[in-house]
């Protein structure tokens, strides 16, 4: 059976009314939503959960190649390191992050680590 009507009463976990579903549920647990059916005089209590989580990148970013993207890579991963100052990749030591384009990331399979998105190409050359 499907809830039906409006949800009137939408709560975050850690407020009132969510404490058994967040010990059920733990970190999973998103929302809790009560809905109310005026015909039947029902009121349905809905979860909503968190099943899969994996790395997503907007269609916006990658439609642009020569975007710049931010990507953290350890100290201590020197060959790493030397691959991407082969493609010219910048150092940012403020924010820590090795800049380069997404062109370039794709190209060495970095996708997973990157950690930040900067201007495109046509902002940068606007901003000159």
């Amino acid at each position: 059976m499907r809830p039906v009507g409006k949800p009137r009463l939408l709560l975050r976990p850690g407020a009132p009314g969510t404490k058994r579903f967040a010990e059920k549920y733990g970190d999973a647990l998103v929302a809790v939503r009560y809905r109310y059916d005026e015909k039947s005089l029902r009121r349905y209590t809905t979860v909503e959960l968190v099943v899969e989580e994996s790395k997503w990148i907007p269609e916006r970013c990658i439609s642009d190649p020569d975007r710049q993207v931010g990507l953290r890579i350890g100290y201590e991963e020197t060959a790493l390191r030397a691959r991407i100052r082969g493609v010219q990749a910048r150092w940012d030591p403020v924010a820590k992050l090795w800049w380069m384009t997404l062109a370039q990331a794709t190209q060495l399979n970095l996708e997973e680590r990157i950690a930040a998105w900067g201007a495109t190409r046509t902002n940068i050359s606007a901003d000159r």
